[in-house]
């Protein structure tokens, strides 16, 4: 079993549930239990779409615990309508740059591209928190071609931030 800040988890998800395309993925699971448990116990939280479909497929449940989203609510505009007004320019460059990521590992065929940088969001109680956004975008065969992003989010509250918070 892995242990706490271990992301072997997150490859673990990746190999089970590729091959379905991260659809039709039951939270009842025991491993989707284990992986939620042990996110929310590192305040962390992840997503996953299919980046040249512009589809959310999974969003784990600590959305509704550090956000107040219900994961079955969560939409591509999720974050547009979170994020703090100083880190909205910041944060739709990155978005930009992650489709454009996307369509070139696509075009490329091969690779994968990974993309990491802090934004305020607001959460579950309105106000604003510092999150981690991390992500992982890979081509894919199976079950069709395309790239998927893989997002982990994790929040920074123990952590002292600058003005504009990284």
């Amino acid at each position: 079993m892995a242990g706490p800040h271990d992301y072997t988890i997150i490859k673990e998800f990746i190999g089970k549930f590729l091959s379905g395309g991260f659809d039709g993925i039951s939270r009842l699971d025991p491993e989707i239990i284990t992986l939620e448990k042990q996110l929310n116990d590192d305040r962390q939280f992840f997503y996953i779409a299919d980046l040249l479909q512009m589809r959310i497929l999974f969003v784990s449940s600590g959305s509704r615990t550090i956000l107040g989203v219900d994961p079955d609510q969560w939409s591509l505009s999720t974050f547009f309508l979170r994020m703090h007004p100083e880190d909205f320019e910041r944060y739709s460059r990155s978005r930009a740059q992650l489709i454009k990521e996307g369509y070139s590992l696509s075009m490329k065929r091969q690779g994968i591209s990974i993309i990491s940088s802090p934004f305020r969001v607001r959460n579950a109680f309105g106000n604003f928190i510092n999150l981690l956004f991390q992500g992982y975008s890979f081509l894919s065969d199976v079950p069709h071609r395309t790239v998927f992003t893989l997002f982990l989010l994790t929040g920074l509250s123990s952590f002292n931030f600058g003005h504009h918070g990284y």
